[in-house]
């Protein structure tokens, strides 16, 4: 079996009979074969003007002034082995009149172009403490909430009659507290305000049992990672997920018992 090979091809309308069973033989076919390699390569000229000199194939083309003819078909040429032993066959599969409007793209490819059109970003992490906490004393966490950051947004991608939108909205955030634990938030948090004192967050905290000072720079490192469901509707409907990062460190010390 001869290896498969493709390209654009097209010529003449008058031509368009001899392009089955011709001998995959000469390259004054148009047609090269690599008898060692068991490869077709099919050489296509551009169609020529009315008048030109005759192609090979019968139809009417010029290889030398390159000029266009008033009508032509375009497809797609492969090469296969002919059921008879020679060499092979040429076939033209598909064929269109050209010079028509391309193809519009498949509902799913402008649902991509949806998806990276929003602009997720990663999210705006708020602790409280701010930058320094003391063991045992509850650190409350949650993000600043905001289109960008939580959701939920919306954006439309339209390409050839075929429109889609894609809309995300976050749905939790994995906090990774530098310490080896993980906290699970599903919401952005809860905001601190002084009036909670020493309480814990009642949906997004963490208590910390050891200090921060074999740490790098005397830190723990908190990295938090918004979660996002995307979903798209309009010429095609499906769901996505993403997610985003971002960082933040927090000193936590030992508290100190003052003696008398």
């Amino acid at each position: 079996m001869l290896k498969l090979k493709r390209l654009a091809w097209a010529v003449p309308l008058a031509a368009v009979a001899s392009l089955v069973n011709v001998p995959l033989v000469s390259a004054d076919n148009g047609v090269t074969c690599d008898s060692s390699a068991g490869n077709c390569f099919v050489a296509a000229e551009a169609p020529g003007s009315s008048g030109g000199t005759s192609s090979p194939n019968g139809g009417r083309g010029s290889r030398s002034n390159g000029g266009q003819a008033s009508g032509s078909l375009s497809g797609t040429v492969g090469c296969e082995a002919r059921s008879d032993g020679a060499r092979g066959q040429m076939c033209l599969a598909a064929p269109s009149i050209g010079g028509g409007a391309p193809a519009p793209p498949s509902p799913a490819e402008v649902a991509q172009q949806a998806v990276e059109l929003l602009p997720l970003g990663a999210p705006d992490i708020r602790l409280a403490p701010p930058s320094s906490g003391l063991v045992g004393v509850p650190v409350w966490m949650w993000v600043h909430t905001s289109e960008e950051t939580w959701g939920p947004i919306s954006r439309t991608a339209s390409v050839r009659g075929v429109s889609v939108t894609a809309t995300a909205q976050a749905s939790r955030v994995v906090w990774d507290m530098g310490d080896g634990t993980t906290v699970t938030c599903h919401g952005p948090g809860t905001p601190y305000t002084p009036d909670q004192g020493a309480k814990p967050s009642p949906d997004c905290g963490h208590n910390y049992t050891a200090p921060s000072t074999s740490h790098p720079q005397g830190r723990y490192r908190i990295t938090a990672t918004t979660h996002w469901s995307i979903r798209w509707s309009g010429s095609a409907s499906g769901s996505d997920a993403m997610a985003r990062t971002s960082t933040a460190s927090l000193a936590v010390g030992e508290a100190q018992a003052l003696t008398q």
